[in-house]
């Protein structure tokens, strides 16, 4: 039995654990369904994805003998834990308590949180030492996590904290939950060195391709993360400490002199059969990243014009291949509520068009690595049958910018494919912030992995439309930016994400360039999104720098009276103002 923390390709079916749990276990037993939607928003993969990005949310899982998943559970940076489900082949075994003693060896070891301030619901208190004698596990053999504790005296938990509540149950049931999820921060899509490198107090740990930290620790990305030092932090199958264990490995004293040079020259092989291959590693894989955090020019440029060339060249094979594309209809063609919450989207009454959402899905059939689609864009219909065509070829191309560059035959031009097992997925869903007759507002999130497992991103891509005349205002036609109005962006573009206080690389010149429609050095770009009162104005970034690696996108909220003096004369504003 393995117990480590989760990798991103792991989120989708620990989500799906989790709820199959909770749905024959605890929802029953909830009164109150806002309780159960909170729950479900909470443990929905995108929705811990995000956290996990943010360094928010650690997930661990339990793996048996055949790698199958047993077990989950998550503990923010806190120290509170939000969830422990083992599955429901696996109930009763003792694996809720041996995550929960791996996820405050973590808490205590890695994020240095005392002991007494991590926080255990009291539905799960049952798994620790406090609650009675320690569980033995069927699957293991192991006793359960010993000396947990439960909150302290006058201390409740957070909504953000944990869902669950100190409440009485059915007999042998888990108790309901109560607590209410906060508003998550889905604007704030960062995803930290490359996405799963969560800081371990004074070192990052190397979380096996997701989130390397190529800087200050030794021997970053070597073989799962393995480091050499005694120190490192020992997460239960990766990223064992070999300075201590092979040192434990020589002959007893009674042997005699030949037999442990034997030993000692076996040993010495196998350092070096470990060490050689895992340098050679560390640098192809550190220079792999670097080129895959850079794109492609002409790419960056094709998704922001929404013209596709390499579409039209391979329109037959795209139609050849239609009916690979499941196209559905989904129940809301508003979209996915990642951006804004609904009360910050704004609809005009009667409009005089509907919107239908279209959904591509292509699932994984290769052999030789892995390739899967599922891309969600709005189309748009007139009652009186007015042609919508031109609308919605810039929809449908801002939603698939990275996708026709995989599908339906990759092109290396844009991507950086692993010769070994190329990895090419795309995910989309969009969300529609503001729809008149005159504007409408959408916005896109891309997360892609471009030919490879380390090449993990996670875009926005915004498009404002006029619907009269079928014209994009990018964000250089509606604001005017100066070195004030640069500074400050960079400044709430550092409040939103605290890494960019210590990323030298990017300055507050850089995001005003952004403001001029630049995309500087094929990493960075800004747009903008209207909502019902307020506007955003986001930084997409794939930002490298000795120590630091990260990707994905910030948003910064704008008043309008924030935004008067920098609005220049688009007729955008007579139209949104209305």
């Amino acid at each position: 039995m393995k117990i480590r923390q989760l990798y991103a390709y792991e989120l989708r079916p620990a989500a799906a654990l989790v709820m199959e749990t909770y749905s024959r276990m605890e929802q029953p037993y909830v009164a109150n369904p806002k309780e159960i939607e909170d729950f479900k928003r909470y443990a929905d993969e995108d929705h811990l994805w995000v956290e996990s990005c943010k360094n928010k949310l650690f997930l661990f899982g339990a793996f048996d003998d055949n790698d199958q998943m047993c077990a989950v559970g998550a503990i923010d940076a806190a120290g509170a834990v939000t969830l422990l489900y083992a599955g429901l082949n696996f109930q009763h075994r003792g694996l809720e308590a041996e995550v929960l003693r791996e996820m405050e060896e973590f808490a205590t070891v890695g994020r240095s949180i005392a002991r007494e301030e991590i926080k255990i619901p009291g539905k799960w208190m049952q798994y620790t030492a406090t609650a009675g004698a320690p569980e033995q596990s069927s699957v293991t053999g192991q006793q359960t996590a010993p000396g947990q504790q439960a909150f302290a005296a006058g201390q409740q938990p957070t909504p953000e904290q944990s869902f669950a509540t100190e409440q009485q149950t059915a007999p042998g049931q888990q108790s309901s939950v109560t607590g209410q999820q906060p508003t998550p921060e889905p604007q704030a899509y960062r995803n930290q060195n490359t996405g799963y490198g969560q800081d371990y107090g004074q070192q990052q740990y190397q979380n096996t391709g997701y989130g390397q930290g190529y800087g200050q620790q030794q021997n970053q990305n070597m073989d799962y993360g393995q480091s050499y030092g005694q120190q490192s932090y020992q997460n239960t199958g990766y990223g064992q400490g070999y300075g201590e264990s092979y040192g434990q490995q020589t002959a007893p004293q009674k042997k005699s002199r030949a037999l442990l040079w034997v030993v000692l020259a076996i040993i010495g092989c196998a350092v070096l059969l470990v060490t050689v291959p895992a340098f050679i590693l560390f640098h192809a894989v550190n220079r792999t990243v670097q080129d895959t955090l850079t794109w492609n020019e002409s790419s960056a440029e094709t998704g922001r014009d929404g013209e596709d060339d390499s579409n039209e060249e391979n329109g037959a094979a795209v139609e050849d291949t239609e009916e690979e594309r499941e196209v559905l209809e989904l129940p809301d063609s508003l979209g996915k509520d990642f951006f804004v919450t609904q009360d910050d989207i704004y609809v005009a009454d009667q409009l005089s068009y509907t919107v239908t959402a279209q959904h591509i899905e292509v699932p994984n059939q290769r052999k030789d690595g892995f390739e899967e689609y599922d891309v969600s864009y709005p189309v748009i219909a007139y009652a009186d049958g007015r042609d919508a065509t031109e609308v919605n070829e810039i929809l449908r191309n801002a939603a698939c910018a990275q996708f026709d560059t995989m599908y339906p035959k990759p092109q290396e031009e844009y991507l950086y494919l692993d010769e070994d097992y190329p990895y090419l997925a795309c995910y989309v869903d969009y969300e529609i912030t503001y729809m008149s007759d005159e504007i409408l507002c959408v916005a896109f999130q891309d997360h892609y992995f471009n030919g490879s497992m380390w090449g993990e991103f996670c875009d926005l891509r915004t498009r404002v439309i006029n619907l009269a005349t079928a014209e994009r205002y990018e964000v250089e036609d509606v604001l005017r930016s100066d070195d004030t109005f640069a500074e400050a962006y960079y400044e709430k573009i550092c409040e939103k994400s605290d890494s960019f206080n210590d990323a030298p690389a990017f300055t507050a010149q850089m995001a005003g360039q952004t403001m001029d429609g630049e995309i500087l050095d094929g990493r960075y770009y800004s747009n903008y999104v209207l909502c019902k009162n307020d506007i955003y104005v986001n930084l997409t970034y794939h930002y490298y720098d000795e120590g630091l690696i990260m990707h994905g996108w910030d948003s910064t909220q704008w008043t309008m009276e924030e935004l008067e003096p920098y609005r220049t004369d688009s007729d955008l504003w007579e139209k949104y103002l209305k």
